[in-house]
């Protein structure tokens, strides 16, 4: 894949990316080429994540252009929408979900409460827009807080885990080891600046994307 295609925009502060499905984000155990590996060496100088994408999702990934810019984007109010295909469930609705959130280290999981708890932290997200497909929920979803696999896990704890997402409940994983979450467009408010991305080519993403686009 030619690296090149996958910027969606930059300026002085930063470069905004399409994250493939499957690629690493950032270096980790597996030793894979990360998402940021291969953008330092296009640019050749050191880039920081302002945002960080599950491997198995797609999307829109920001990178700042220093440790200043980045601390300084941060600090910016973000907006962040998905789109997420998942199995049916008939406790989705569209609107607000908020409950409470932790992460349980040794299974590398977002455990979700809808009662306050020790330890736990609130989380929100808002189904903006919902269309039934013919097996399958397309989402349209904006993110109130971000927290570790929220959408994920919130999505789990509604019976609705994301297509492909074996470790939240999906009955099988994709042939790829993708999963039907996509970072789409994003907004950051101080800078007058919208992104959007396209899911990728498959013919169900596309179902989705119609949805949402016509």
């Amino acid at each position: 894949m030619n690296i090149d295609q996958l910027v969606l925009y930059q300026d002085k502060d930063l470069i905004v990316v399409n994250k493939p499905p499957t690629w690493p984000c950032l270096p980790d155990k597996t030793g894979d080429i990360s998402l940021l590996d291969r953008m330092q060496d296009k640019c050749n100088r050191e880039l920081y994540p302002i945002n960080r994408l599950d491997r198995p999702v797609s999307g829109i990934q920001l990178f700042a252009n220093s440790a200043s810019g980045q601390a300084m984007i941060e600090q910016m109010e973000i907006k962040k929408q998905y789109i997420a295909i998942t199995h049916k469930s008939e406790r989705l609705t569209n609107g607000l979900i908020a409950n409470y959130h932790a992460k349980n280290g040794k299974s590398k999981k977002a455990i979700i409460s809808i009662e306050p708890k020790k330890g736990f932290k609130p989380i929100k997200l808002t189904i903006l827009h919902m269309q039934e497909l013919n097996n399958y929920f397309a989402l349209m979803i904006e993110l109130g807080t971000g927290r570790f696999h929220q959408i994920r896990a919130q999505l789990a704890h509604l019976g609705a885990p994301i297509k492909g997402d074996v470790k939240y409940g999906a009955r099988r994983k994709n042939r790829d080891r993708s999963i039907y979450l996509h970072s789409y467009r994003l907004t950051i408010l101080e800078k007058k600046l919208k992104i959007e991305c396209p899911p990728p080519q498959d013919a169900l993403w596309q179902l989705a994307n119609n949805c949402f686009t016509t």
